[in-house]
């Protein structure tokens, strides 16, 4: 069942002690809950989106566009915008329905030096990368038109009334509260007390970052690739 804004505002209150809304207005939490709600979608990941697309042969930079409307989740507020790609994959051979090949996504200079250092070698496209905000680059350019697929990052649309819903299902809806808890306390400039909700130190946790983890870690193919070269970390962890 999809989490409402009332039942955020009821835990967020819970967690601060302010069952009858002593210190925080139901508007500030409000603010604080669509806040809570598109950081952990921004630090889970956990609403993708497959686009599927076309590259033509000899052409190694490409507009990043999105299609419109973005996937709805019934009953919910849907989702604002794209915020990124976790991967890509090229199809090689026989349409859209061939071969599925990961791309890597090496550093913009790692692109240059070791696939792109021949401007003019074509081939099935091995590695891309951002080019700026707006375009993306690959390696080497495509020798044919192929079918491409992003996976993409989601951001979910802002909770307005009491009975909006998130579209994030169990445990992603867990560290919400505690964000906004965080929040509040920030207001306050409780900060001692706010860094037992939200910790700054990449060295420790709050409360947040452990119903993060925990959430995580339930899904474990969420983030791609932890241990490569590719994708995202979960908050707190770092490459060897």
């Amino acid at each position: 069942m999809a989490t409402t804004l009332q039942t955020y505002i009821n835990a967020a209150r819970r967690l601060l002690k302010d069952a009858n809304g002593a210190y925080w207005s139901n508007a500030d939490l409000t603010a604080w809950a669509s806040e809570a709600m598109q950081k952990v979608a921004v630090d889970a990941g956990h609403h993708r989106f497959l686009i599927v697309s076309q590259v033509v042969a000899s052409q190694r930079d490409y507009p990043v566009t999105f299609p419109t409307p973005l996937p709805t989740v019934a009953g919910t507020v849907g989702f604002q915008q794209i915020i990124g790609f976790y991967d890509m994959w090229v199809i090689a051979t026989g349409g859209p329905s061939g071969t599925r090949m990961r791309l890597r996504q090496p550093g913009w200079q790692a692109l240059q030096a070791f696939t792109n250092q021949w401007t003019t070698a074509i081939g099935i496209p091995e590695a891309w990368q951002y080019l700026g905000a707006t375009q993306f680059s690959l390696g080497p350019m495509p020798s044919l038109s192929y079918y491409i697929e992003f996976g993409c990052k989601l951001i979910p649309n802002p909770l307005v009334n009491l009975t909006d819903a998130d579209p994030a299902s169990y445990p992603f809806d867990q560290p919400v509260p505690y964000y906004m808890a965080y929040l509040a306390k920030i207001q306050q400039q409780q900060y001692q007390e706010a860094m037992m909700f939200y910790n700054r130190d990449p060295q420790k946790m709050g409360l947040y970052q452990e119903r993060l983890l925990e959430a995580i870690q339930s899904k474990p193919d969420i983030l791609s690739d932890i241990y490569g070269t590719d994708g995202e970390l979960p908050w707190g962890w770092v490459r060897g």
